[in-house]
Protein backbone atom coordinates (compact mmCIF):
# COMPACT_ATOMS: atom_id res chain seq x y z
CA UNK A 1 0.00 0.00 0.00
CA UNK A 2 3.06 2.52 0.64
CA UNK A 3 4.01 1.44 -2.51
CA UNK A 4 0.87 2.77 -4.51
CA UNK A 5 1.36 6.05 -2.19
CA UNK A 6 4.49 6.34 -3.17
CA UNK A 7 3.79 5.31 -7.27
CA UNK A 8 0.92 8.12 -7.01
CA UNK A 9 2.75 10.64 -5.74
CA UNK A 10 5.41 10.02 -8.39
CA UNK A 11 2.96 10.15 -11.24
CA UNK A 12 1.38 13.24 -9.91
CA UNK A 13 4.80 14.83 -9.84
CA UNK A 14 5.17 14.11 -13.65
CA UNK A 15 2.05 14.74 -14.92
CA UNK A 16 2.47 18.31 -13.11
CA UNK A 17 6.07 19.14 -14.40
CA UNK A 18 4.91 17.81 -17.97
CA UNK A 19 1.43 19.60 -17.96
CA UNK A 20 1.64 22.58 -16.13
CA UNK A 21 2.95 25.35 -18.85
CA UNK A 22 -0.01 23.80 -21.18
CA UNK A 23 -2.47 23.83 -18.25
CA UNK A 24 -2.00 27.50 -17.99
CA UNK A 25 -1.72 28.29 -21.60
CA UNK A 26 -4.88 27.11 -22.10
CA UNK A 27 -6.53 28.18 -19.02
CA UNK A 28 -5.30 31.66 -19.62
CA UNK A 29 -6.55 31.34 -23.56
CA UNK A 30 -9.93 31.05 -21.54
CA UNK A 31 -9.62 33.52 -18.97
CA UNK A 32 -7.88 36.12 -20.47
CA UNK A 33 -6.37 36.56 -16.74
CA UNK A 34 -3.03 34.73 -15.14
CA UNK A 35 -4.26 35.18 -12.01
CA UNK A 36 -7.47 33.28 -12.67
CA UNK A 37 -5.57 30.66 -14.34
CA UNK A 38 -3.27 30.16 -12.26
CA UNK A 39 -6.04 29.49 -9.49
CA UNK A 40 -7.90 27.45 -11.31
CA UNK A 41 -5.03 25.18 -12.44
CA UNK A 42 -4.77 24.53 -8.61
CA UNK A 43 -8.35 23.63 -8.90
CA UNK A 44 -7.69 21.08 -11.65
CA UNK A 45 -4.71 19.75 -9.40
CA UNK A 46 -7.00 19.27 -6.65
CA UNK A 47 -9.41 17.06 -8.37
CA UNK A 48 -6.41 15.17 -9.74
CA UNK A 49 -5.29 14.64 -6.23
CA UNK A 50 -9.09 13.35 -5.37
CA UNK A 51 -9.04 10.64 -8.05
CA UNK A 52 -9.17 7.00 -6.36
CA UNK A 53 -7.20 5.23 -9.42
CA UNK A 54 -4.94 6.87 -11.92
CA UNK A 55 -3.72 4.12 -13.51
CA UNK A 56 -7.26 4.30 -15.44
CA UNK A 57 -6.17 7.14 -16.91
CA UNK A 58 -4.28 6.65 -20.61
CA UNK A 59 -3.50 10.36 -21.22
CA UNK A 60 -2.99 12.17 -18.67
CA UNK A 61 -2.43 15.70 -20.86
CA UNK A 62 -5.68 15.24 -22.58
CA UNK A 63 -7.46 14.50 -18.86
CA UNK A 64 -5.84 17.45 -17.72
CA UNK A 65 -7.21 19.35 -20.05
CA UNK A 66 -10.49 17.51 -19.98
CA UNK A 67 -10.66 19.02 -16.08
CA UNK A 68 -9.37 22.03 -16.97
CA UNK A 69 -12.25 22.75 -19.36
CA UNK A 70 -14.99 21.56 -16.97
CA UNK A 71 -13.42 24.17 -14.33
CA UNK A 72 -13.72 26.94 -16.96
CA UNK A 73 -17.03 26.57 -17.33
CA UNK A 74 -18.04 25.96 -13.88
CA UNK A 75 -16.22 29.05 -12.97
CA UNK A 76 -18.13 30.75 -16.25
CA UNK A 77 -21.06 29.23 -14.64
CA UNK A 78 -20.45 30.90 -11.36
CA UNK A 79 -19.40 33.79 -12.41
CA UNK A 80 -22.62 35.24 -14.86
CA UNK A 81 -24.88 34.53 -11.91
CA UNK A 82 -22.77 36.58 -9.78
CA UNK A 83 -21.96 39.36 -11.75
CA UNK A 84 -25.94 40.96 -11.84
CA UNK A 85 -26.78 40.53 -8.58
CA UNK A 86 -23.83 43.01 -7.24
CA UNK A 87 -25.76 44.84 -4.31
CA UNK A 88 -24.42 48.47 -4.44
CA UNK A 89 -26.20 49.28 -8.09
CA UNK A 90 -29.06 47.96 -6.64
CA UNK A 91 -29.41 49.45 -3.69
CA UNK A 92 -29.14 52.92 -5.41
CA UNK A 93 -32.49 52.17 -7.47
CA UNK A 94 -34.22 51.53 -3.92
CA UNK A 95 -35.55 54.03 -2.22
CA UNK A 96 -36.03 52.47 1.42
CA UNK A 97 -38.84 54.74 2.20
CA UNK A 98 -40.92 54.45 -0.78
CA UNK A 99 -43.86 52.03 -0.41
CA UNK A 100 -45.53 51.18 -2.98
CA UNK A 101 -49.16 51.57 -1.61
CA UNK A 102 -47.74 55.38 0.07
CA UNK A 103 -46.90 56.48 -3.62
CA UNK A 104 -50.16 55.24 -4.93
CA UNK A 105 -52.07 57.24 -2.04
CA UNK A 106 -50.18 60.09 -2.54
CA UNK A 107 -50.63 59.87 -6.43
CA UNK A 108 -54.09 60.23 -5.47
CA UNK A 109 -54.07 62.65 -3.29
CA UNK A 110 -52.49 64.90 -5.71
CA UNK A 111 -54.66 64.01 -8.45
CA UNK A 112 -57.49 65.13 -6.02
CA UNK A 113 -55.39 68.25 -5.17
CA UNK A 114 -54.80 69.38 -8.81
CA UNK A 115 -58.47 68.97 -9.45
CA UNK A 116 -59.56 70.69 -6.46
CA UNK A 117 -57.03 74.09 -7.47
CA UNK A 118 -58.49 73.77 -10.88
CA UNK A 119 -61.94 74.78 -9.21
CA UNK A 120 -60.34 77.78 -7.59
CA UNK A 121 -59.69 81.49 -9.45
CA UNK A 122 -56.09 81.37 -10.41
CA UNK A 123 -55.49 84.46 -7.70
CA UNK A 124 -57.10 82.32 -5.19
CA UNK A 125 -54.57 78.80 -6.90
CA UNK A 126 -51.33 81.70 -6.56
CA UNK A 127 -52.34 83.23 -3.12
CA UNK A 128 -52.70 79.10 -1.91
CA UNK A 129 -49.41 78.07 -3.89
CA UNK A 130 -47.51 80.76 -2.56
CA UNK A 131 -48.38 80.58 1.09
CA UNK A 132 -48.73 76.62 1.67
CA UNK A 133 -45.87 75.43 -0.85
CA UNK A 134 -43.22 78.20 -1.02
CA UNK A 135 -43.91 79.63 2.60
CA UNK A 136 -44.56 82.92 2.10
CA UNK A 137 -46.86 85.07 4.42
CA UNK A 138 -49.87 86.70 3.36
CA UNK A 139 -47.60 90.23 3.77
CA UNK A 140 -45.25 89.06 1.17
CA UNK A 141 -48.35 87.12 -1.18
CA UNK A 142 -49.89 90.90 -1.06
CA UNK A 143 -46.53 92.99 -1.76
CA UNK A 144 -46.08 90.38 -5.24
CA UNK A 145 -49.61 90.10 -6.55
CA UNK A 146 -50.15 94.22 -5.26
CA UNK A 147 -53.07 92.96 -3.43
CA UNK A 148 -54.33 94.00 0.02
CA UNK A 149 -53.49 91.54 2.77
CA UNK A 150 -57.04 91.12 3.58
CA UNK A 151 -57.81 90.38 0.19
CA UNK A 152 -54.89 87.89 0.23
CA UNK A 153 -56.43 86.57 3.62
CA UNK A 154 -60.30 85.73 1.83
CA UNK A 155 -58.16 84.06 -1.41
CA UNK A 156 -55.93 81.98 1.22
CA UNK A 157 -59.52 81.28 3.35
CA UNK A 158 -60.92 80.42 0.09
CA UNK A 159 -58.44 77.75 -0.49
CA UNK A 160 -58.10 76.48 2.50
CA UNK A 161 -62.12 75.50 2.56
CA UNK A 162 -61.63 73.80 -0.68
CA UNK A 163 -58.84 71.56 0.51
CA UNK A 164 -60.58 70.57 3.65
CA UNK A 165 -63.85 69.95 1.83
CA UNK A 166 -62.11 68.05 -0.56
CA UNK A 167 -60.29 66.39 2.18
CA UNK A 168 -63.60 65.28 3.71
CA UNK A 169 -64.74 64.07 0.38
CA UNK A 170 -61.91 61.76 0.05
CA UNK A 171 -61.77 60.11 3.54
CA UNK A 172 -65.61 59.78 3.06
CA UNK A 173 -65.12 57.74 -0.31
CA UNK A 174 -62.46 54.96 1.95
Amino acid sequence: MHGDKDHREQWFDDVVSTVNGDLLRFLRSRTGQQHLAEDLAQEVYLRLLRMDDVRLIRNPRAFVIRLAAHAVHEWRMLARNRMPHAHEPLQTLVDPADDPAERIERDDRLRALSSMLATLSPKCQAVLLMHRRDGMTCQEIAARMELSVGMVKKYLARGLTACRTQAAGTHEQD
